[in-house]
């Protein structure tokens, strides 16, 4: 479809409709079938808008057209409120993604019935999958190395479940060895890593940087945050990068490798089966990556094509790079 006077009666209609559908479901006494209706609903509705074939930027205006017809019945779940409003200025802040982690449904009634649709995607289920993940790694790196502290990198940390969770599988005296850095441009999020670290580590044991993060490659400063990490973890900002920044950032993360240490990126594929509630309901949108594309970045970053391997998390649409700095005469790279 083009998008002119045709798309938007497309979209004013497939809102009306979901509008209409949703009333019904809100003064449905029976909670299951209210969930029922919800969850019919909002798939049929957005199984319609897909078809425009809109995606992106290109879908933003219609996706301010969807909103502004149905947003104040939408808005009733807390979890894609938040996604859509952003009150922390981005997609996927740490309450967010607390919430997510917890599987936690808000109280409105109805809201909750969205919550709980939420819940259900692939996403949050992927987003889950890469903390437990990404947890393993750390405790894995934390047995293997010999060093008398293990440190453990983290850009755009967020709230630092990931680092809690593998705090939470390692003993006290593998735990003490610990020095966790954490790098997020939102010092809320930092504030609440902090605390919930607090449960395992020592304040002497943790170093959080406000600042940045996409600008880390440009700044020589920001990057010695990462020098001699065992581990360099960047779970969520790959999906807003361009392949010029991406490859500055791995490059970087190369450089700042200890020997033995391995960086960790993921990235969602172009197969996320969640993209179209995220875009026309959430307006959020990532830059999706395949395997072979993740892998080019990495050649672009000068980086050997032995020292990478690649992976997903379980449903396979959170992608994973990871570069394996394996001698200590690796050098300096520069991306090409």
């Amino acid at each position: 479809m083009a998008q002119d006077a045709e798309v938007l009666a497309f979209v004013q209609a497939a809102a009306e409709l979901l509008r209409q559908r949703l009333e019904v479901a809100e003064v449905t006494v029976d909670l299951e079938k209210r969930q029922i209706l919800i969850n019919e609903a909002l798939e049929d509705c957005l199984g319609t808008l897909s078809k425009t074939g809109f995606w992106s930027e290109e879908n933003r205006l219609l996706s301010s057209t969807l909103w502004n017809a149905v947003g104040d019945r939408l808005e009733k779940g807390w979890l894609q409120a938040r996604a859509r409003l952003k009150p922390r200025g981005y997609a996927g802040d740490h309450e967010l993604l607390r919430r997510i982690v917890d599987r936690e449904l808000c109280e409105h009634p109805f809201g909750r019935c969205f919550d709980r649709y939420f819940q259900a995607q692939a996403a949050p289920q992927a987003v889950r999958n890469r903390f437990e993940l990404a947890a393993g790694w750390i405790v894995d790196a934390v047995h293997r190395t010999n060093a008398a502290i293990c440190r453990i990198s983290s850009v755009g940390s967020g709230p630092a479940i990931d680092i809690s969770l593998a705090c939470s599988q390692l003993p006290p005296e593998q735990r003490s060895r610990l020095h966790v850095t954490l790098l997020d441009v939102d010092g809320e999020a930092l504030d609440s890593a902090a605390e919930r670290l607090s449960r395992h580590l020592a304040a002497d044991q943790m170093t959080l940087v406000q600042c940045n993060v996409f600008r880390l490659a440009q700044r020589p400063t920001l990057a010695e945050h990462l020098q001699g990490s065992e581990v360099i973890l960047c779970t969520g900002l790959f999906d807003y990068l361009t392949d010029t920044a991406a490859a500055e950032m791995l490059s970087e993360f190369w450089n700042r490798l200890a020997p033995g240490g391995t960086a960790y990126v993921f990235n969602f594929a172009p197969h996320n089966p969640t993209r179209a509630y995220m875009e026309w309901l959430g307006n959020w949108y990532l830059l999706y990556r395949s395997e072979a594309e993740l892998k080019a970045i990495a050649h672009a970053a000068g980086i050997p094509g032995d020292r990478t391997t690649s992976g997903a998390e379980p449903l396979g649409i959170d992608l994973y790079l990871a570069l394996n700095k394996l001698d200590s005469a690796e050098g300096l790279i520069k991306p090409g």
